[in-house]
């Protein structure tokens, strides 16, 4: 009686099993492209559309936007939280959530050169009562004559 053995793969002579292979070079060069492009898209986004004129100042300072909150005041009386139009009567609600999401307590008022000082007053106590630590008055800075 003849034996037959069965192993577990199947094996051809002469043949060496096909390896696969991926070839990484081109994804290196698409990764390099989307990084460029990420790179100069990021440059070219705006810090704020609203266009404020706000007051000169000789001892102005830099503060990073991303960790406070900014409320514009323009001089047609619209008010602006972090970028985005709003009415007067929904500024307390939505600015303590903002305050509450940033990791500085703070808040930048950018109001137009041409605001009356008694519609920046009114809007800075809504801000003194939404919780917020601080108010920081927004002005560009210019060389001391």
């Amino acid at each position: 009686m003849n034996v037959v053995e069965f192993s577990d793969s199947l094996e051809f002579e002469g043949r060496e099993p096909i390896r696969p292979e991926l070839n990484i070079a081109p994804l290196v060069d698409i990764v390099f492209l989307l990084l460029i492009f990420f790179m100069l898209s990021s440059t070219l986004i705006s810090e704020s559309a609203i266009e404020v004129v706000v007051p000169e100042s000789e001892s102005a300072s830099q503060i990073e936007a991303h960790e406070v909150t900014t409320v514009a005041l323009s001089s047609s009386g619209n008010l602006y939280l972090n970028g985005v139009l709003l009415e007067k009567s929904l500024l307390p609600e939505m600015l303590l959530e903002s305050i509450l999401s940033k990791p500085r307590k703070e808040v930048i008022l950018k109001t137009d050169s041409d605001v009356s000082i008694q519609e920046a007053v009114d809007v800075m106590d809504i801000i003194k009562s939404a919780g917020a630590s601080g108010i920081s008055l927004s002005a560009t800075r210019v060389e001391k004559k």
